[in-house]
């Protein structure tokens, strides 16, 4: 892996990134993983699929970033160090409008705090500086703990289904509504189960064969 260019957490700490090129036919898949950093299983999927790329030749092309909140991952918290929710802070069309009531209107948790203006914490303008430069065919952002597949996309779904493929809606300043919703860009919430059970990793690497289905 190598650090990301320009990109850092709030701390200081640099991203790092790994990539695996492809043919000219085939698509350009990003993988984000631990944007919250408390969910470790999506960390060891993210990381387990690097791995086994670094074995193929694969037909399409791949990015991956395996830890976008690294300060989380330190704190064993949700949020980034500035305690904002990452996943609620990117600056979809709505979010001056409903970001701040949607939060306060399912409770205001703490954890799923999207910040007081969109954008403002460098690891979301690293995800905006990335997705503009790289292009993808399709996003992959990996969580947990809910067990389910969760497309934001054109009507599609694969033949071979590790989880449960169910709808979980996208949200004002989550990556779901900037990438999809707003531009286009079909995004795959895989939400593993808070613990990964046994086969489950397995099973994950073949749905990696998978995701190109999906893809613009």
């Amino acid at each position: 892996m190598q650090p990301l260019s320009g990109c850092q957490s709030k701390s200081g700490e640099g991203l790092l990134h790994y990539v695996k090129p492809g043919k000219e036919t085939g698509k350009r898949i990003l993988v984000l993983s631990m944007i919250h950093g408390n969910e470790l299983p999506a960390g060891e999927i993210g990381f387990r699929w690097i791995r086994r790329l670094e074995k193929l030749s694969p037909h399409n092309s791949w990015f991956v970033v395996p830890v976008l909140n690294p300060d989380g991952v330190e704190a064993v918290t949700r949020t980034n160090q500035t305690k904002i929710d990452l996943n609620r802070h990117f600056p979809t069309k709505d979010w001056e409008a409903e970001a701040l009531n949607y939060w306060k209107k399912l409770g205001g948790a703490p954890a799923k705090f999207p910040g007081d203006k969109p954008a403002t914490e460098p690891e979301v303008q690293c995800i905006i500086s990335l997705i503009e430069s790289y292009k993808p065919n399709l996003i992959v952002s990996i969580h947990t703990p809910f067990g389910v597949l969760d497309y934001d996309g054109p009507a599609k779904k694969p033949k071979y289904l590790p989880l449960k493929w169910k709808s979980l809606g996208h949200y004002p300043g989550s990556l779901g509504r900037y990438a999809w919703a707003e531009r286009g860009i079909p995004v795959l919430t895989v939400e593993l189960p808070e613990k990964l059970p046994a086969g489950l990793a397995t099973k994950m690497d073949r749905f990696q064969d998978e995701l190109s289905y999906l893809a613009q």
